[in-house]
């Protein structure tokens, strides 16, 4: 608890430093992951070896470009599969097959000098579609507690108030700090139905709430005929939180909603501040390239894919790893005089971009925006899925008040703003269940190329 007190006040130190500064504890950060990396881990030592790198060349930010990517592919369980693993995999369960699969991947992801007992494995959703376990030590979850405490101050949180957080474990013990009377926490877990919701809503003692957008549009059902519920502030995150559903969110609770970017490869990597114009990267957590199709870095303004790497977690390095999200590039200037860079917007995982016949790319929070605006709270769960370059299928859940002329507008709309070029369908089904940690991606693309080949 003392370490993770000690790495708070100079998080929130950190914060009034100036971009010079910022730059020089980032070179400095690198410098140690990329030889740790380079003299402990397997798989990047044969990265540099087979480019010819000397990991003593890279001393500043700029340098990364000539180390080559990380993809996910690279370090997803799948990617380990042995013989044994095979065999597993045709006599046993999926929890089997993981096992098996963990030996390997240990030995090739994970620091030579760091032993079980030294790290925990922690998961990510497998909503890129790919399982990706990550090790991380008790100092890197100690530094990631402190980023992401910092995050909720920097919005306007305080230590004493009280948070309601929507989650999908269970049995949650409290920390320390929470019997001392900060960071209290309360939680809703996702499985619960609206109605139950609302009502621990109604019931509990809470100042702020964190959850999945997606939470909150399930309440409005439930929530709109009753008293409205009043908080000081709300943090959405794990999900794309697109402008209609930040609008609603702060009309449901009468307070400001602010977005917030993690993953669970390195825990919290932008957030907004309490001005709330575009969301400040953890510089002291990650460095942070956003790329355009040609790997030249994007400026203020223009949408690239993220590329991170990881400056705390000396268990598992990532470095110029490609976590598969698009982004708009924002600048570091920002009233509450923080230097660090900035994202304007989350747009959506990459492999999940539309590819239309005539060679446009619609991103994710494009056709959100098209849906909700055209009534997508009407429909109340909805999910857009394109099979091919030409064709879509917008799936919608049955409820007893469900209007079905505003599937048929929705179609009319999305097929008009994709130029007539996909053929957009519709199908009405009982449920379009979240994944296991209660995500729920309404854009999915099953087409990952550019080719037009249907």
């Amino acid at each position: 608890m003392l370490r993770k007190a000690l790495y708070l006040l100079q998080a929130l130190n950190r914060l009034s430093w100036d971009a010079d500064r910022i730059r020089r504890y980032q070179n400095i950060q690198l410098q140690k992951m990329v030889m740790h990396a380079y003299s402990q881990c397997s798989l990047y030592r044969k990265k540099f070896e087979e480019h010819g790198l000397n990991p003593r060349s890279v001393k500043t930010v700029d340098d990364l470009k000539r180390i080559p990517f990380t993809l996910r592919n690279d370090i997803a369980l799948d990617s380990f599969r042995t013989e044994a693993v095979d065999d597993a995999i045709k006599q046993a369960s999926l929890a089997i097959r993981r096992d098996a699969a963990v030996k390997s991947y240990t030995a090739e992801m994970v620091a030579a000098n760091y032993r079980k007992r030294h790290y925990t494995w922690k998961n990510t959703s497998g909503s890129s579609g790919l399982f990706v376990s990550i090790a991380v030590d008790k100092k890197a979850e100690d530094f990631y507690d402190a980023i992401y405490a910092r995050s909720l101050l920097h919005a306007g949180y305080r230590p004493w108030q009280r948070i309601l957080y929507f989650t999908w474990e269970s049995n949650i013990k409290k920390k320390i700090y929470e019997t001392l009377g900060f960071f209290r926490k309360e939680h809703i877990h996702i499985s619960e139905t609206a109605n139950n919701q609302h009502k621990i809503l109604e019931d509990s003692k809470f100042d702020w709430i964190i959850g999945f957008p997606s939470a909150f549009r399930f309440l409005d059902k439930a929530s709109m005929q009753k008293k409205r519920i009043q908080a000081k502030g709300i943090v959405c995150h794990g999900e794309i939180l697109s402008e209609f559903q930040r609008n609603h969110i702060q009309e449901l609770f009468g307070c400001a909603v602010f977005d917030a970017y993690a993953a669970s490869e390195c825990n919290r990597i932008a957030s907004e501040c309490a001005e709330r114009n575009g969301l400040h990267v953890a510089m002291d957590n990650v460095i942070i390239e956003v790329i355009d199709s040609g790997g030249n870095y994007c400026r203020p303004g223009e949408d690239g894919e993220i590329v991170l790497t990881t400056l705390q977690n000396y268990t598992m390095p990532l470095i110029r790893y490609k976590i598969g999200d698009f982004a708009t590039m924002g600048d570091a200037h920002c009233k509450c005089g923080c230097r660090f860079v900035k994202l304007d917007k989350i747009q959506g995982r990459c492999n999940d971009f539309f590819y239309l016949p005539s060679g446009r790319i619609i991103n994710p929070l494009e056709l959100i925006t098209v849906i909700e605006y055209c009534g997508a709270y009407d429909v109340y769960n909805y999910r857009l899925v394109q099979q091919t370059h030409s064709t879509a299928t917008l799936y919608a859940v049955d409820y007893p008040a469900f209007d079905r002329s505003i599937v048929d507008e929705l179609k009319s709309k999305l097929t008009k703003y994709m130029n007539n070029e996909i053929c957009v369908s519709a199908q009405i089904v009982k449920d379009l269940p979240a994944n296991l940690i209660g995500k729920r991606r309404v854009i999915i693309s099953k087409v990952k190329d550019r080719s037009i080949n249907d």
